[in-house]
């Protein structure tokens, strides 16, 4: 048996969770309405297809990971509709390492998200921009799930909603909840050590153990999500 992700976020937590629970290999398919991007290969890597796209990277601006791309993507062979040189809204992180499979195709370490889920700080520092506008710092999904799954093994879920550049709010769902306050605690002390690293302010972040919500325009269930 083989279990195979689809048009999702495949995180590695989740991943070495279900092939743990279903003693089964995970592979995803990378996907969209703009073209069939990338598969997993035999040795488990994911591929990007390069024998029928064409791929252009943009650093996306993480200062802690250049490996981490914005994607300008052409289909090579669509006719009916062509796609050229159209910009995903997805954060890819390319693996420089080759694969053992053989394939000199570039292979996806891991898919980050989607650039609407970027969370925006103001600058610790309290730069100012030449229009005198504050300036902003850029806090990667990513280290918002290292923060969180890195606290503690007894978070089971989570949803963090940033709901402006000074309001963070993160839901939780544990396996005991008398650990609540201490998982908290460290949960803000990892997302801060991510906020100074990039220079920038995490404002007021509020715990509480409400009800998940989808999101208000896919009815997606999105644990990262800035909305606004």
């Amino acid at each position: 048996m083989t279990l195979v992700s689809y048009a999702e976020v495949l995180d590695t937590k989740t991943k070495e969770t279900l092939e743990s629970r279903f003693s089964a290999p995970v592979v995803q398919i990378y996907q969209g309405a703009e073209g069939f991007i990338g598969s997993t290969c035999k040795n488990g890597r994911l591929h990007v297809n390069e024998d029928i796209l064409y791929l252009e990277m943009e650093d996306a601006g993480d200062a802690n990971n250049r490996n981490i791309k914005n994607v300008i993507l052409t289909d090579l062979y669509r006719i009916t509709q062509p796609v050229i040189r159209y910009r995903l809204n997805d954060l890819i992180e390319i693996d420089e390492k080759p694969c053992g499979c053989g394939s000199c195709f570039k292979v996806i370490k891991q898919i980050h998200g989607r650039a609407d889920d970027l969370f925006y700080l103001k600058s610790r520092n309290l730069k100012i921009g030449r229009n005198g506008e504050t300036q902003t710092c850029i806090l990667f999904p990513d280290y918002i799930r290292r923060s969180i799954n890195q606290a503690s093994d007894a978070v089971l879920e989570y949803q963090v909603i940033q709901h402006s550049i000074d309001s963070i709010e993160i839901r939780l769902k544990l396996k005991d909840m008398k650990d609540l306050s201490i998982i908290e605690k460290q949960i803000l002390h990892n997302l801060e050590f991510w906020a100074v690293k990039i220079d920038g302010e995490l404002g007021n972040v509020k715990f509480n153990t409400d009800k998940f919500e989808p999101n208000p325009q896919s009815k997606k269930m999105i644990r990262i999500e800035r909305r606004y």
